[in-house]
């Protein structure tokens, strides 16, 4: 999954909360600065090792970070993302919701959550979460990418495309396209959907574009 795969699912503690500009910060007291270096470089190397889908090795670095500084917010969301790709999806939320109880305006929470959600097929409770983040960001390029998707996998096709039409063609990322592309796939357009995804080229590096790739394959739309 960020978690785009979730860009929010390698959020660290210190993304920024729902409604606020300020960073989340741990209520609990550190550790030494000496052992919090260390767990900052375990926890990095965790996440670079899970965007190269080295699941194993991002294992290995998540326990030895937890031992280093047990609980923290960036082990809890890894140790989540590991549950999603190992399709464990009730462990997962277990650790995306334990986020928010953290701390109720977590960012990285809400959104990982939503994600499991999706990857269910629970597009209700999917449309509610990631709406829910948009209510506080309505310019979350992420969230609208997936809201079109999921109104198109609903069988809203006229409300998907209005509401991915309403994306930033240059925005942030390429989710305009990508969100069109993933309606036209959903609909059965393979054609028009390579097409929207070719036109994102033109204004978006390929490698830019990756987790938006990513979820449309985690959805079955597009080959890995």
């Amino acid at each position: 999954m960020k978690i785009f795969f979730l860009l929010s699912l390698l959020l660290s503690c210190f993304a920024a909360p729902l409604h606020s500009a300020k960073p989340e910060k741990n209520s609990e007291p550190g550790p030494d600065p000496k052992v919090r270096r260390q767990y900052e470089i375990k926890i990095r190397d965790a996440a670079s090792a899970f965007e190269r889908e080295d699941y194993i090795h991002t294992g290995k670095l998540v326990a030895e970070a937890e031992t280093l500084w047990p609980g923290q917010p960036p082990t809890i969301n890894l140790q989540g993302a590991l549950f999603y790709r190992e399709k464990k999806y009730p462990a997962a939320l277990e650790k995306f919701r334990s986020l928010i109880e953290k701390d109720p305006n977590s960012y990285t929470g809400y959104f990982n959550v939503a994600e499991v959600y999706l990857a269910q097929k629970n597009y209700d409770l999917a449309l509610e979460g990631f709406g829910r983040i948009l209510d506080a960001r309505p310019k979350d390029e992420a969230c609208q990418f997936r809201v079109a998707l999921i109104l198109a996998l609903q069988g809203k096709n006229d409300e998907a495309r209005a509401f991915a039409a309403k994306i930033p063609k240059i925005g942030q990322t390429a989710a305009h396209y990508y969100a069109q592309a993933g309606i036209e796939f959903i609909a059965g357009n393979q054609r028009k959907g390579d097409d929207w995804i070719k036109q994102s080229e033109l204004f978006f590096p390929r490698e830019s574009s990756r987790q938006l790739r990513k979820t449309l394959v985690d959805l079955g739309l597009l080959q890995k």
